[in-house]
């Protein structure tokens, strides 16, 4: 089976006036990816093998290298400043250009062969479900969640990629992605993008399982385990298993 690296996004120190971004005090978000890691090194060696923690805001990661103590072989984690780029691109743009410095900079994932899978997630999401998801992971060129209502849209929180993929086709497709410029969101123009390419492109386009996330949203600090959104993740669940072609 080709090695899976998990790659988690970061952000501890967001600038000032960050549009749609109301989780910004930078402990508090800090204290949210420790959560998520420490989380995520329980599956090192059970469904996972290695992991990747990058950050686009020049942080501190001492206390996130304290957690990863035992696991110095398994864990790569880099800060660097990355947000050098006009706030009204939005975040999306922001963390698809930290994804192609990952991509090109981390030693874990350049030593990985082409076929490695790239499992990236947001980093202060802490997937509760983890375990079945990794179990039931399909193989492909990219593994992304459709969604056609209430618009064409697709999730870009948890996306899993060959390694190969993204040096073919999604290197620099952060340049697409400029909020302003495009009036819509990001997932929106990334769905599109997504459906230029190659028919014999391997995408697999639903979950295989719905990930159950545990953190606070950044756009309003209203977490996901909240009455609202468990009731969207279970809608969502049942509408995977008994209307499959219902993509919502």
């Amino acid at each position: 089976m080709a090695e899976r690296i998990l790659l988690m996004t970061s952000t501890i120190n967001p600038r000032k006036g960050e549009p749609l971004l109301q989780r910004i005090d930078p402990q508090l978000r800090l204290n949210d990816y420790k959560k998520a890691l420490k989380h995520n090194l329980q599956f090192l060696g059970k469904g996972l093998d290695k992991i990747v923690f990058v950050d686009n805001s020049d942080a501190n990661l001492n206390e996130l290298h304290a957690l990863c103590e035992n696991h110095k072989q398994d864990v790569e984690l880099v800060s660097y400043y990355g947000l050098d780029y006009p706030m009204e691109h939005g975040r999306g743009y922001g963390e698809f250009k930290l994804l192609d410095f990952a991509m090109k900079t981390s030693i874990l994932i350049s030593n990985a062969s082409d076929d490695a899978q790239i499992l990236k997630i947001t980093g202060r999401y802490l997937i509760l479900n983890f375990e079945p998801i990794l179990t039931k992971l399909p193989t492909a060129d990219l593994y992304c969640n459709y969604r056609n209502y209430p618009v064409k849209w697709a999730d870009m929180f948890f996306t899993v990629w060959r390694k190969s993929f993204y040096q073919n086709h999604l290197r620099e497709v952060y340049l697409l992605l400029k909020m302003d410029e495009n009036e819509v969101a990001p997932e929106v123009t990334f769905r599109n993008y997504l459906e230029s390419l190659p028919n014999d492109t391997l995408i697999r386009r639903r979950f295989n399982v719905i990930p159950k996330i545990d953190a606070p949203k950044g756009m309003n600090n209203q977490n996901y385990r909240n009455f609202f959104n468990q009731a969207k993740f279970y809608s969502r669940v049942f509408i995977n298993r008994l209307l499959p072609w219902l993509w919502i």
